[in-house]
């Protein structure tokens, strides 16, 4: 499992990166800003590493937790918000709510 999500992260931060290197970044808030975004593609491809790796397994699992807890809040947020995308695989335009039962509340 451990792999698979590292992997996941992995092509995540890549198309994140792909997106940065061929369009505009536009900066109307903290999130979009372009280091920010920077930051977040190398910490998601880093950690992506970090988990096919395996080192320190307990303090592994207890940073995915703390990471994919938090890639659920800023989901969830975008969600309610109305987002027509997450932003989570850079220009693949993913649903906040794809996979879920819950229906936005428009």
């Amino acid at each position: 499992m451990r792999t698979l999500l590292g992997i996941l992260l992995i092509v995540a931060g890549g198309l994140k990166a792909h997106q940065l290197a061929t369009e505009p970044v536009v900066t109307n808030g903290l999130e979009w800003m372009r280091s920010i975004l920077i930051l977040e593609m190398e910490l998601e491809i880093a950690f992506g590493f970090w988990l096919i790796g395996g080192l320190l397994p307990r303090t592994t699992w207890l940073a995915a937790v703390g990471c994919f807890t938090m890639f659920c809040g800023v989901t969830l947020y975008k969600g309610l918000g109305g987002w027509e995308s997450c932003g989570c695989f850079g220009r693949v335009s993913v649903n906040p709510w794809a996979g879920q039962r819950v229906k936005p509340l428009n």
